[in-house]
């Protein structure tokens, strides 16, 4: 039996073709769930699944789901979603994700749908949803990158690469720095040099030195 506070409910490898209504009762128990996996069940639709308000990361790889049948649960179940995750499933438009424009959605995983064969499917998926950063595994840059099941492993994996780079960023910036007081300096000496060069008022003209700043 689910609990108001499951964080995860994994449904895989169930020839269920359809959640029941019983099923979507059992569900909805835990309205506060933030995760849910469903891959691998034979499912053609997900009229059955509730509204879970809280719902984060979203799972149904591997099923039967076309595009109006994504379409009617993402319409009113996927203004929440930040992961969905949707290989191999029958989905052949890419305007089957137009209702997620205003959205949360980071990661998007279609490999195995026909919708991955079309030309520039994810420079186009990323201007339609601008919240996305990863799709298929590569961002918007068009390099490949991990996929995260969490925000906090992404938020994690983050500070591991910023720790990385810290040598390399220290060293660029100490270099900076020392450009910066090379300059600064050269600027007093010019300064001083023609301060020197300057005739003193209601005073004779000294010698004026010829400053090279090649």
């Amino acid at each position: 039996n689910l609990t108001p506070e499951a964080t995860t409910l994994k449904l895989e490898n169930t020839y269920m073709f359809k959640i029941t209504e019983a099923m979507g009762a059992a569900i909805g128990q835990s309205p506060d769930l933030p995760t849910l996996s469903l891959t691998s069940c034979k499912l053609a639709n997900l009229k059955g699944l509730p509204l879970l308000p809280k719902l984060e990361t979203l799972d149904i790889s591997e099923n039967n789901l076309g595009d109006d049948m994504a379409k009617e649960y993402l319409s009113r179940g996927g203004s929440t979603l930040k992961r969905l995750f949707m290989a191999g499933n029958q989905i052949k438009e890419l305007e089957t994700f137009e209702c997620l424009k205003a959205g949360k959605l980071r990661q998007l995983d279609l490999l195995g749908c026909p919708v991955a064969s079309i030309e520039n499917y994810q420079a186009k998926l990323f201007e339609m949803v601008e919240s996305l950063r990863v799709i298929d595994g590569v961002n918007k840059e068009g390099k490949e990158v991990s996929v995260f099941d969490s925000e906090e492993e992404a938020e994690e994996a983050e500070v591991g690469q910023d720790k990385e780079d810290a040598p390399e960023m220290k060293e660029f910036i100490e270099q900076d720095e020392e450009k910066e007081n090379e300059d600064a300096e050269k600027k007093e000496e010019v300064f001083e040099m023609k301060k020197r060069a300057a005739p003193e008022e209601g005073g004779e003209s000294k010698p004026r030195v010829k400053v090279n700043n090649s």
